[in-house]
């Protein structure tokens, strides 16, 4: 069972995150073994993606996974006990959603659950694969070698998503000036077009009426317009974020032209590692 808990640390620093445990007793008590002083604790309610806290600052990047798993990997091959090692990353990480990660999954260890079980609660940052080659680990008692795997595998598929997004520099600035081109004619451009073409006289093509209507819409409603693109962005974002989400919106870039088969050697670039 997750608790959100909210706790003061010997530097009498704030920290806010949650914490594994079997009842609210053995969280408090969990936390208190990593010397916090309990300010408030509670299990979250379950509430819909869409109304769920955005925090788009406080995100962990793929870099920084592979520099975690990288350095677990490093002091597990120096026999350092996985508890320890866990600590000693979330003491030296800065970014502070990891650091809210690394310190639930130690606490979650610390109080008997495996690491797999532990990282699993944590899809945004431990992939399902990562996850799956850690339990295996565990099963094997080959947990040494698979997190170097896990390491140098994280390492070439960030190498390999640093040169996909380098090869989607140039179409997507394309297509970026296209929008910010395209929309600065219907607020602009068009708007000074339609009086010399309304003082010539003459019935206008379809076409053309079209186009006017468009650019007096998009003027008339520019800010509601914006509005619901960043709202739409947001709920496309929380979706995303979702397994199904996930699931349907990989299906859909597979299928995209020109972008399609981009990500189809992506995705079997990294099959093929594994």
């Amino acid at each position: 069972m997750q608790f959100n808990y909210t706790a003061r640390t010997q530097e009498g620093e704030i920290q806010e995150g949650t914490v594994e445990a079997v009842s609210r007793e053995a969280a408090i008590d969990i936390l208190q073994r990593h010397n916090l002083v309990i300010l408030n604790i509670a299990a979250p309610a379950e509430i819909p993606f869409y109304v769920k806290p955005v925090k788009i600052f406080e995100r962990v990047g793929q870099k920084e996974t592979v520099i975690f798993s990288r350095a677990l990997s490093a002091l597990f091959e120096a026999k350092v006990p996985l508890v320890e090692s866990l600590r000693t990353l979330h003491e030296q990480t800065a970014n502070p959603a990891l650091k809210d990660v690394i310190f639930a999954v130690a606490a979650d260890v610390e109080g008997g659950t495996s690491l797999s079980k532990a990282m699993i609660k944590h899809p945004a940052v431990f992939s399902h694969l990562y996850v799956s080659m850690i339990k295996s680990g565990e099963t094997s008692g080959k947990l040494e070698e698979v997190l170097s795997y896990l390491a140098d595998h994280l390492e070439r598929e960030y190498a390999i998503s640093s040169r996909a997004k380098g090869a989607m520099m140039y179409p997507l600035f394309i297509l970026g000036t296209f929008v910010i081109v395209g929309a600065a004619m219907f607020i602009w451009v068009i708007p000074q077009l339609e009086n010399i073409l309304r003082e010539s006289g003459g019935q206008l093509p379809f076409i053309t009426l079209l186009v006017l209507g468009i650019s007096v819409f998009i003027r008339s409603w520019i800010w509601l317009i914006l509005i619901l693109l960043a709202v739409a962005g947001v709920l496309f974002w929380r979706w995303t974020a979702t397994y199904e989400g996930r699931y349907r919106w990989d299906s859909i870039k597979i299928r995209v032209p020109v972008f399609g088969p981009l990500w189809q050697k992506i995705y079997l670039a990294r099959f093929a590692s594994n």
